[in-house]
C-alpha cells in the first residue's frame, strides 16, 4: 500500500471518494463508460507476426491501477495533501508509461480509456505541482509531453532569427539541467557516424524521450526514439509478449538512422526529415504540395510539428552550452556498458543475477527491451548484456542454471468464478509463480481476460476435464 498507509485507511479513501457527491461536479473526475472488451482469438503464443493480443492481457488490470492510483491522488489534492497527492499521480504515470497499447484508425477500448486516465491524471497532478509550487526533477515524460503541447499555444506564427545575444539570461526561479545524456552519446553518436548521419540528432531523441528507454507517449511510442508499433516493424523492431525491441537503445538508434536517412534523402533538408519523423511524411508531402513550399519555416503543418523542429534546436543549443543559458549542469550520469553473451534457451533473469553476482534491476537495466524477467521461450539464441567482467562467471554458471525444458508457459482464459489460487490449483503451481509470470500486483482477476500459467512439463492440469494444451 502507497507510503505505508493502512490497508483500513485506503480502503476508507477509496469509499469516500465513491461515495462522495462532489465527485460529479469536476470534469477530470467523470467516468465515461467505457466500451465493453472483447478478447482476442486464443490463438497460439508464437502464430503470428504481431502478439498484440497477448500483451493486451493484462492491460485492463493495469490501467485499473492506474485508475485508482488517480483516485486517491484526487482525494489528497482535496484534502490538501499536495505530496501525497503528487506521489499518488507519480505511481499512475508511471504505469501508464510502461503500458503498450497498439494505435489504431479507430481507437479501441483499452487505448480510449488509456487516453481518459491519462487525460485526468495529468491535469489533476498539474493542480498538485502548481500547489506545492514547484516541479520535481523527475517529472513524469508524460507531464513533459504535455507541458510541451502547451507550449505551442504561446507561440507565434512569425518568426523572429537571433545572431545574438543582448543580455546575460537571468532566471526568477530555480533551474536545475539534469543531464543524462553522457547516458546514452557514445553509443548514440557512434551509431550515427556509421550511418554517415549528423551527431547532432541525439537531441531529436532528448525531444522525443528525455533519454528514457522506457518513454511511453499519449501516442503509443515506445523507447528513445519513440516509434509506434507499426513503423517499428517496417524498420526491423521485433515486439511480443516478451519483447520490445522498441525499448532496446541499440537496434532502436540502427532503425531511427535507416528512418531519418530515407527522410533526408526524400525532402533534401533536416528541418522537413524532422517534421516528417513526427507528423508523417505523408502528411508533410500532402501539404508540401498543397502549399507549394518545401521551406519548413513558411509550411502551415499541424501545431505540434511546426514546434517540434523548434524544440529539437532549442534543445541543441542549450545542450551545447547549457551554463551560458542559466542551467546548472550537475553529475554526467555514466556510459551504460555492457557485454553480451549468446543463450541459447530460455532464461529467468533473476537466476543469471544471482550465477553472476549482479541484481535483478541491474540485468533489467542492461536489457530494457525485455517486457519479462525472461528472455524469450522461442527464440533459438539470445543476446544477453550483462555487466561488464562477468563473461567468464557467467559461462561458469550458465550449466547450473535452470532448463527452459523444466517449464512450459500455458495460456489460460479465466473462467467467471475462477481465481489465481483456484487456477494455481489446476495446473499445480504455486500463486506467486502466476503473478510473476504475468507481472500482477494483486491477485485480482477478470472473467474472459488470459493468464499465463509456468508449468512444469510432465505435470498434467488437475482437473477431471481433459484438455490439451499443446500450444504453448
Amino acid at each position: 500500500v502507497p507510503r505505508g498507509d493502512s490497508r483500513q485507511d485506503t480502503s476508507t479513501k477509496e469509499k469516500a471518494f465513491k461515495n462522495s457527491p462532489s465527485t460529479k461536479l469536476t470534469t477530470h473526475q467523470q467516468q465515461p463508460p467505457v466500451v465493453p472488451y472483447q478478447e482476442p482469438g486464443m490463438a497460439g503464443m508464437f502464430d503470428s507476426e504481431d502478439l498484440a493480443s497477448a500483451v493486451d492481457d493484462d492491460i485492463w488490470r493495469q490501467l485499473d491501477l492506474a485508475d485508482e492510483y488517480h483516485a486517491l491522488g484526487v482525494i489528497a489534492n482535496r484534502e490538501g495533501s499536495w505530496e501525497e497527492a503528487q506521489y499518488y499521480f507519480e505511481k499512475g504515470l508511471r504505469i501508464l508509461a510502461t503500458m503498450d497499447i497498439e494505435a489504431e484508425l479507430e481507437p479501441s477500448p483499452e487505448a480510449t480509456k488509456y487516453t481518459e486516465i491519462l487525460n485526468n491524471t495529468v491535469a489533476d497532478y498539474r493542480v498538485a505541482l502548481r500547489s506545492l509550487g514547484r516541479l520535481e526533477e523527475n517529472v513524469s515524460i508524460s507531464v513533459l509531453v504535455d507541458r510541451f503541447g502547451d507550449l505551442g499555444a504561446n507561440l507565434k506564427d512569425t518568426i523572429a532569427v537571433y545572431s545574438s545575444e543582448t543580455k546575460k539570461v537571468k532566471y526568477d526561479i530555480p533551474i536545475v539541467f539534469n543531464d543524462r545524456v553522457k547516458k546514452y552519446t557514445p553509443m548514440m553518436k557512434r551509431i550515427l557516424k556509421e550511418h554517415g548521419m549528423p551527431s547532432d540528432l541525439i537531441y531529436l531523441s532528448l525531444v522525443e524521450s528525455g533519454y528514457n528507454a522506457h518513454a511511453y507517449s499519449w501516442a503509443r511510442a515506445m523507447g528513445l526514439w519513440q516509434f509506434i508499433a507499426s513503423t517499428g516493424r517496417m524498420y526491423g523492431l521485433k515486439r511480443s509478449w516478451w519483447i520490445d525491441e522498441r525499448k532496446d537503445p541499440i537496434k532502436s538508434t540502427h532503425a531511427a538512422c535507416v528512418f531519418l536517412k530515407e527522410l533526408y534523402t526524400k525532402y533534401g533538408s533536416w528541418p522537413l526529415a524532422m517534421a516528417a519523423y513526427n507528423g508523417g511524411p505523408g502528411r508533410v508531402s500532402r501539404t508540401i504540395k498543397k502549399q507549394r513550399t518545401r521551406d519548413f519555416w513558411k509550411l502551415k503543418l499541424r501545431r505540434q510539428t511546426m514546434d517540434y523542429v523548434p524544440l529539437i534546436m532549442a534543445a541543441t543549443i542549450i545542450g551545447k552550452n547549457p551554463e551560458k543559458y542559466g542551467f546548472h549542469v550537475t553529475d554526467f550520469e555514466p556510459e551504460i556498458v555492457w557485454e553480451v553473451v549468446t543463450v541459447k534457451r530460455c532464461l529467468d533473469l533473476k537466476t543469471v543475477a544471482k550465477g553472476i553476482g549482479s541484481s535483478l534491476s541491474q540485468m533489467k537495466l542492461l536489457n530494457p527491451e525485455l517486457l519479462r524477467n525472461y528472455t524469450p521461450p522461442s527464440a533459438k539464441k539470445y543476446d544477453l548484456k550483462i555487466p561488464v567482467g562477468k563473461t567468464e562467471k557467467f559461462w561458469a554458471a550458465y550449466p547450473k542454471m535452470k532448463s527452459p525444458k523444466e517449464t512450459s508457459w500455458v495460456r489460460h482464459k479465466i473462467r467467471r468464478g475462477e481465481t489465481v489460487s483456484t487456477i494455481a490449483s489446476r495446473f499445480g503451481v504455486s500463486q506467486y509463480a502466476i503473478l510473476e509470470a504475468n507481472n500482477l500486483r494483486s491477485s485480482r482477476i477478470y472473467a474472459g481476460k488470459t493468464l499465463i500459467v509456468p508449468v512444469p512439463l510432465g505435470r498434467s492440469k488437475r482437473s477431471s476435464k481433459k484438455r490439451s494444451y499443446a500450444e504453448y
